[in-house]
């Protein structure tokens, strides 16, 4: 894991059921093509999960960072089969501001989780 993502990669993986499985601390010299970015799944039902996830997680991390992160969906539709993941981006000047942003919605994630369910 580059040292430059690290906490991230910590703070994402306080949340229940979400996995990393790939990160990049990025390279400053490329531009805004290259922030640090963390890939993962979430959940165990493939992309329907990890959609509700990031659609729960985007707006209560941007009202908390605005637009030092940006959440998004990728899909693999490859010959291989098909998935989605997340994928956080984060200016680099902001991953600890955005780290700790990700610990506090961790913290409370699994009363809002338990909440949603009958």
């Amino acid at each position: 894991m580059d040292e430059g993502v690290a906490e991230l990669v910590v703070a994402l993986s306080q949340f229940p059921r979400l996995r990393t499985t790939s990160s990049c601390q990025g390279n400053p010299d490329q531009g805004q093509g290259r922030l640090p970015s963390i890939w993962f799944t979430y959940g165990q039902d493939g992309e329907e999960t990890v959609i509700d996830f990031v659609a729960e997680l985007a707006p209560r991390l941007m009202e908390m960072v605005h637009d030092d992160a940006y959440l998004s969906i990728c899909w693999n539709s490859g010959p291989y089969p098909c998935f989605s993941s997340g994928l956080l981006s984060v200016r680099p000047e902001r991953t600890a501001a955005v780290a700790r942003a990700l610990k506090k919605l961790a913290r409370e994630w699994e009363p809002l989780v338990d909440q949603d369910r009958p």
